[in-house]
């Protein structure tokens, strides 16, 4: 376990940050149909912005204390922008624009003349997918489409599209009839193969908020180009009663990185990851022109080191004593397929090399869940990997390492939520992984660690 020497992988900002949970709030501003703008600094109670992996695009809550009736008086339809600027102090300013869209409740004060609220908001993007429908045929690269389709229905111009993993250049051809844009693009991107590993076909489209500008974009990327990054943020969880050395006092530095609470919401549901094909599978697939039928299968024990993961080890045990890879007929699927659907190209489906692998790899990523709040930090933001430091839940003497070799080690970023209070600023962070860092101990329970 680290203790209060510990020098966090990323600097903290101490020559400006202050104390626990500091930050700027730079501008809350919101901008109603008819363009009149009005400061909310002086109202807000909270501000929640979200990001989420496996969102297309970032959401947000702002409540507000109303003492002036704004909701009546400007008023509130559900037409406008708010913009918000914040800092943690040293790291540069997060900007984020978003359109209301909701007030699901207000409460009036009965002892003052005064109510509160929580306005939703969400990216614009939001909206202009429901502006549009996607009607048109593309032929080229799925990534090439995906940009297309962004560029001509979604994008404004204030946002840029990043193709972070390219797909392969085989030509295809699809006919999208009518779909909204993100509908397209989350189909598109489950048909996808990655250019630089034809196995990883874990392809996401999300937004994310970019710390080196202080703007958001949208990032086409595999699921294993995130995990294959360096890790951006070492968390450690040392609570007081936990401490091994109490003679330092504590301090920014070290406090900007330790976590305030945990929780580990599933460690894996064998029987649902069964069902849905984490470990085996069979598709057969059938060509209506050609009459031919071909049965494909996956073992996930087979599959693991065809791809990146968070750590090297395989996640449930030996691998060689794992028995629910050989469970093939626990997840059985028939796709029909077209031979020369469009003229000059033969295979438009590719089946049997997605369908498969994409269910595993997507629920294998989540097979470990963790939640953490940690104080803020605005440059964190929805795919970077972080190192969790957790400690043995148990006792232990002065000679043993008091990391748990388990728990701790490299997580997945899916979820980041950015609270600011009145009170201070934190960061709430759902984290994933699909391997250890260590290979499962074969000692008893009555075993001492590290002995």
């Amino acid at each position: 376990m680290t203790d209060n020497n510990y020098s966090p992988s990323r600097p903290t900002p101490a020559n400006r940050y202050q104390g626990v949970n500091d930050f700027r709030l730079k501008r809350i501003v919101l901008t109603t149909f008819n363009g009149e703008q009005v400061d909310l600094g002086n109202v807000f109670g909270n501000i929640n912005i979200y990001q989420d992996l496996f969102a297309n695009t970032m959401s947000a809550d702002l409540t507000i204390i109303d003492a002036s009736n704004l909701k009546s008086n400007l008023p509130i339809l559900g037409q406008e922008t708010v913009e918000i600027e914040y800092e943690t102090p040293g790291f540069g300013v997060m900007r984020y624009v978003f359109y209301t869209y909701a007030i699901p409740e207000r409460i009036v004060s009965n002892t003052s003349r005064n109510q509160s609220y929580t306005i939703k908001l969400i990216s614009p993007e939001g909206f202009y997918n429901l502006r549009k429908q996607v009607s048109k045929s593309f032929t080229g690269s799925t990534d090439a489409m995906i940009q297309t389709i962004y560029t001509d229905f979604l994008s404004d111009g204030s946002k840029q599209l990043v193709i972070a993993s390219p797909t392969l250049t085989t030509n295809r051809k699809f006919v999208i009839p009518y779909w909204n844009p993100f509908y397209a693009i989350n189909w598109l991107c489950a048909r996808s193969l990655s250019a630089e590993n034809i196995n990883a076909c874990n392809y996401l489209f999300f937004e994310r908020a970019n710390s080196d500008d202080g703007r958001t974009e949208f990032v086409l990327s595999t699921i294993e180009n995130l995990v294959k990054q360096q890790t951006i943020k070492t968390y450690t969880y040392y609570p007081p009663r936990l401490r091994k050395d109490f003679r330092g006092a504590r301090n920014n530095a070290y406090e900007f990185v330790n976590i305030n609470t945990i929780n580990f919401l599933e460690e894996g549901d064998r029987l649902s990851e069964l069902m849905s094909g984490r470990f085996a599978g069979t598709v057969l697939t059938h060509d209506i022109v050609t009459q031919k039928y071909q049965e494909k299968y996956l073992s996930y024990r087979d599959e693991f080191n065809k791809t990146s993961h968070l750590e090297k080890n395989y996640p449930i045990g030996n691998s060689e004593r794992e028995v629910f890879s050989t469970y093939l007929d626990a997840n059985y699927m028939y796709l029909p397929k077209h031979s020369f659907l469009h003229d000059s190209i033969g295979d438009n489906d590719y089946n049997e090399l997605w369908s498969l692998k994409r269910k595993s790899l997507m629920k294998s990523i989540l097979s470990k869940k963790v939640t953490i709040e940690a104080p803020g930090d605005s440059s964190i933001t929805v795919g970077d990997v972080v190192y969790l430091d957790i400690p043995r839940i148990q006792a232990i003497n002065k000679d043993t390492d008091d990391k748990d070799p388990t728990d701790s080690g490299r997580y997945l970023d899916i979820e980041v939520m950015h609270r600011i209070t009145r009170l201070g600023y934190t960061t709430n962070l759902k984290l994933v992984r699909d391997s250890l860092p260590e290979p499962v101990a074969t000692t008893s329970i009555g075993d001492t660690p590290n002995a």
